[in-house]
């Protein structure tokens, strides 16, 4: 391997570490805000993803894979939908 080639497989590898760790806590930034950061993110981790980065999932999150939107819901397939969720009507119940 050349010189030039190791360079560029050094800021690869480094520039995929920055990724991968940005992704992550980005993700737990944007998670339940009611802003277009879920989507950025979520956007970005999808990218990330097909370039063949490792976002680890965040286990703290209800979806540790993805943002979730704060009105919109869960994101996938590169959306977000509500998820169907049966609410009290009770102003009691709490």
């Amino acid at each position: 391997m050349r010189a030039s080639e190791k360079l560029l497989a050094d800021q690869n590898e480094r520039l995929r570490f920055l990724v991968e760790e940005l992704a992550f806590w980005a993700r737990r930034y944007a998670d339940g805000r009611s802003t277009y950061a879920p989507s950025s993110v979520n956007q970005a981790i999808d990218t990330a993803k097909a370039l063949g980065c490792d976002v680890r999932p965040d286990k703290t999150l209800a979806d540790p894979e993805y943002a979730t939107d704060g009105g919109s819901g869960a994101w996938k397939n590169g959306k977000f939908f509500k998820e169907c969720a049966q609410v009290s009507q009770d102003p009691t119940d709490i």
